[in-house]
């Protein structure tokens, strides 16, 4: 072989040697995945959590106060001595007991009252009389009813009592459970979170005759009184009945309570009528809370910070995580946000909104230092946040619904109608309205609420029953609100009782 040809083939061996090399470098390049995507496809925008606004009692050894709050501009209304005992409010007044001079022979009459804050006046709700006398206080967590014994003093042997409720929007009494032995009962009235039932443990005779502690739960909507969970033993948890975390779902099907355990605590979550569950837990649970779609949200508090989980079924699921001391919450009633406080760091809390469904948490305000607690009574969409609707003068709740329809619903619908269910939905102010006529035509319309007090409302679409379908007649809708909670007309007690609280589901 010449030196020429060996030249030339030393030559091309070193240039396919480094093709070789360079083509290796390229097609054994480490991939990276996530930039595999398309660059045209935009990330999903998350819409701000919204702007509320918080009332909030606040406590000091000497008085109390409420505070309203709003992106960290309070202000606080005039506080009561904490010298009234067992006083509790609903953000507006206070409900409290006052003794007065009556009569001739200036006897003393216990009376309950409900003074409002910014006003001077107060509203006698009962008052002893020679027959009854009330006693006790027990606000629901919506803070629209109060619940009191009114005891039998005319037959003081019997000692006889029953358990009355005030409704705040109505302004009236009812009587909710008779026939009560006020010596069996153990432990005070509590609300579940829902504000639909009541307990109380009291004593009773088991199924072969023997003395027992039961829970006897009262149901609100259809004032009942029965005895619940039986397959739990209540006898040693009296405690925890009357002071620890505790919630009955707003169905009245089940029960979670909180047991502390040492450094741990033992979460117990029972259905009636089969087999008790529980979860060990560590830290403390100092919250639990049913929410509508049947799942449980508890908080779990460790030294230097607390944690919110969601139990579905069997599975605990991680919602959020924050740093501090937990205060105290409030769930809305769509189980969409959670408002809580943490306990204040230099006299100062802070409150704050956790999304449910995504876990974020944004800022909500700051309360003023003022003695020793500030707990959350309760929250509402600030009428300048998230508001699709300009028109809309302010957000209203179930209850200023079902008013507005009793007011409203000839105007609204026909003269003629009759209703059959409202359905509120996660638009603000929105309902799916349904009422039927003379002819038996069943008719449908989506409905927005812009101003309860001047009677100003908008309807979207109209729409009529066929074949067990609601078909359109007039207006477009895109994209329907989904539906939250059916309420239904009954005419024997002529108001709105709710049904149903949906979760996912199209109407």
């Amino acid at each position: 072989m010449s030196n020429k040809t060996l030249f030339i083939y030393v030559f091309l061996g070193l240039a396919f040697a480094v093709i070789l090399f360079a083509g290796g470098r390229y097609y054994f390049q480490p991939v990276r995945i996530e930039s595999s995507a398309s660059p045209s496809v935009a990330p999903k925008q998350l819409a701000p959590i919204p702007d509320f606004t918080i009332t909030a009692l606040q406590t000091s050894p000497n008085d109390r106060r409420v505070i309203n709050c709003q992106n960290n501009r309070c202000s606080p209304l005039p506080a009561v001595s904490a010298s009234i005992a067992g006083a509790v409010t609903d953000g507006q007044s206070w409900y409290h007991y006052q003794e007065t001079k009556e009569g001739k022979t200036a006897q003393t009459v216990l009376q309950l009252k409900r003074t409002w804050i910014n006003e001077n006046k107060s509203d006698l709700i009962i008052e002893q009389t020679k027959l009854v006398k009330p006693r006790g206080l027990y606000i629901s967590p919506d803070t629209k009813k109060v619940a009191f014994w009114l005891d039998n003093t005319s037959e003081p042997s019997k000692k006889l009592t029953e358990l009355w409720l005030y409704d705040s929007a109505s302004m009236s009494t009812k009587l909710i459970a008779e026939k009560i032995n006020a010596s069996s009962i153990i432990t005070e009235p509590r609300w579940n979170r829902a504000s639909t039932h009541l307990w109380f443990l009291g004593d009773t005779i088991s199924a072969d005759n023997q003395p027992s502690t039961g829970l006897h739960a009262v149901t609100v909507q259809s004032p009942s009184l029965g005895i619940r969970f039986g397959n739990i033993n209540w006898t040693d948890l009296t405690q925890i009945v009357q002071t620890e975390p505790m919630d009955i779902d707003p169905a009245g099907d089940a029960i979670a309570y909180a047991e502390p355990n040492g450094n741990k605590t033992i979460l117990h979550i029972n259905h009636e009528n089969t087999p008790a569950e529980a979860a060990t837990v560590s830290g403390t649970v100092p919250y639990i809370q049913w929410l509508p779609d049947d799942s449980l949200l508890y908080v779990a508090q460790s030294k230097f910070s607390f944690t919110f989980w969601q139990v579905k079924g069997s599975v605990h699921k991680h919602i959020a995580k924050y740093q501090g001391v937990f205060q105290s919450a409030r769930a809305d009633s769509a189980g969409q946000y959670v408002l809580f406080n943490t306990q204040p760091i230099s006299y100062v809390s802070h409150a704050y909104a956790l999304e449910l469904s995504t876990g974020r948490i944004a800022h909500q305000t700051l309360f003023p230092g003022y003695g020793d607690q500030t707990f959350l009574i309760h929250f509402q969409l600030d009428a300048n946040s998230q508001n699709p609707d300009t028109n809309i003068t302010a957000p209203v709740d179930d209850e200023q619904i079902a008013a507005f329809l009793d007011k409203n619903l000839k105007s609204i619908a026909d003269p003629n109608a009759v209703p059959q269910r409202f359905i509120t939905t996660d638009q603000l102010n929105t309902i799916w309205f349904d009422y039927s006529l003379e002819s038996g035509a069943k008719k449908r319309l989506l409905l927005t609420i812009k101003d309860a007090t001047h009677t100003e409302w908008s309807i979207s679409a109209r729409y009529r029953e066929s074949a067990g379908e609601w078909l359109l007649e007039q207006g477009n809708v895109p994209k329907p609100p989904q539906p939250v909670h059916v309420y239904e007309w009954e005419d024997a007690p002529q108001q709105w009782i709710l049904k149903e609280t949906i979760d996912n589901k199209s109407l």
